[in-house]
């Protein structure tokens, strides 16, 4: 009875995670290489005095999400619709426009990292010629890699990968807690 039990709960968490589908990719996102970057330099600049905007962010990060959610179960259709249903074209194509920037932005922060951690790897191992230790070399080649497999259909890859992502960054979040000492009066004057 405990294996029918256990087989049954495994395959709903199993279905739960499939339908999570873009929320994976959206979470790799919010918690890939461009806010990791931005946590790390500000925690070690300014200490924990910025706590406050982390929480804050995620905070405000968390409902915007929820609200997208929410727009697009109640009206079937997607935050460009809306906007331009209930306030114009000009409106639609100014959160278009606002949207692509930011993505963008994000994208080519992440794409510097990717490629200045593959030169850097290369570098150290010491099996890199120069061309290979060149972290432009490496943004074009990363750049075409993903461009062939999002065109090759590879977004369910993208998706498998976007899991990963987020896994791991949980996984290191979690076991650095335990690792670095946190010092919670100078944590509770940050927030």
């Amino acid at each position: 009875m405990a294996t029918e039990q256990q087989t049954a709960e495994t395959g709903r968490i199993r279905m739960v995670l499939d339908r999570l589908g873009p929320t994976w990719l959206a979470g790799a996102i919010a918690a890939g290489p461009a806010t990791m970057a931005s946590l790390l330099v500000a925690g070690a600049s300014f200490g924990y005095a910025l706590l406050w905007v982390v929480v804050l962010s995620a905070v405000l990060g968390t409902v915007g999400q929820y609200l997208a959610m929410r727009l697009g179960l109640l009206t079937e259709g997607g935050i460009v619709a809306v906007v331009e249903r209930h306030l114009g074209s000009f409106w639609a194509w100014v959160l278009v426009v606002d949207v692509v920037l930011a993505a963008g932005l994000a994208q080519l922060v992440i794409m510097k990292t990717l490629a200045g951690v593959s030169a850097t790897i290369v570098e150290s191992a010491g099996v890199g010629t120069a061309a290979l230790t060149d972290p432009q070399f490496w943004g074009v080649l990363w750049a075409v890699i993903l461009a062939l497999g999002l065109a090759g259909g590879g977004y369910r890859l993208a998706e498998v990968g976007a899991k990963l992502l987020v896994s791991a960054a949980v996984v290191a979040f979690v076991a650095s807690a335990f690792v670095v000492p946190i010092d919670p009066v100078a944590a509770a004057n940050g927030l």
